[in-house]
């Protein structure tokens, strides 16, 4: 008969309920480090997201300050870097290099792919394709003079077209439709640019002018298409006015069909004032 001799068994034995106790220990440690890890790591984003949508909210009224449509394709990166240089080192810091930055990161291969893109996903803008193809053209050989008018009567005609407005218009329905276009109540406005946009808008793209005097803004729609600026033939001239467009059709295309015709009567009320 054989014996299964097992000296270390009555040892083992006797270590078997403290060994459970010390794994049970051990393992509420490792939970409650976890759990330290995993608050810790999310006030961490948390606090980081609102850093982030605080330098949103800055950036976007550091660039209609400045003369520029805020747009939502500039890297983060950059963009928090301009907030920074704001708070730090001031506007005048800003305004020597801004031109430059925005040239550099909406150049030839972005506009070449907005095109392709409008072209491609945009059916509304089918029988403006033509001229918005000969307009990013001359844009990208230099032909500036020829793209700021072109291109100021196209934002209001496709403005007016997405709420399919007949008859005549005056300013006063170009403003109730851009303000029926960028309505923000459903937007996280922190992130949203179309508040902004909304004044860039009005305040810059339909600034009044007076002869014999400064115009305001160097994309007045009023002095360049009456014929009073002439000094609109530049290229951050040319590029302010394709990026607010580039803007303006994707807010058309992410509109709610279905508050078309009651957004359309909201504009008409204003023909006669």
């Amino acid at each position: 008969m054989k014996i299964n001799f097992d000296p270390l068994a009555k040892v083992r034995k006797g270590f078997t309920v403290p060994q459970y106790s010390i794994a049970k220990m051990v393992d509420e440690r490792v939970k409650q480090e976890i759990r330290y890890k995993i608050e810790k790591l999310h006030k961490e984003i948390s606090d980081e997201l609102n850093h982030a949508r605080d330098d949103f909210r800055y950036f976007k009224k550091i660039m209609v300050e400045m003369g520029f449509p805020p747009h939502e394709d500039i890297e983060v990166k950059k963009l928090r870097n301009i907030v920074n240089d704001y708070k730090t080192k001031g506007k005048k810091y800003v305004e020597s290099y801004l031109d430059d930055l925005v040239i550099a990161e909406f150049g030839t291969d972005f506009l070449s792919e907005r095109l392709k893109y409008w072209e491609k996903h945009h059916e509304f803008l089918k029988k403006r394709m033509p001229l918005l193809r000969s307009c990013i053209r001359a844009h990208n050989l230099g032909m500036y003079y020829l793209v700021v008018p072109a291109l100021l009567t196209q934002l209001e005609g496709i403005i007016f077209d997405s709420f399919k407005i007949k008859g005549s218009t005056n300013t006063a329905m170009l403003k109730k439709a851009i303000d029926l276009l960028l309505e923000t109540k459903n937007d996280d406005s922190s992130i949203s640019f179309h508040d902004n946009i909304n004044k860039y808008y009005k305040e810059k793209i339909l600034s009044g002018f007076s002869y014999g005097k400064p115009v305001g803004t160097d994309v007045s729609r009023h002095a360049i298409l009456h014929g009073y600026d002439l000094e609109f033939g530049k290229e951050i001239v040319s590029l302010k006015v394709i990026l607010l467009l580039d803007y303006i059709i994707e807010a058309v295309d992410c509109m709610d069909s279905s508050k078309i015709p009651s957004c359309r009567k909201e504009i008409i009320k204003h023909r006669k004032r």
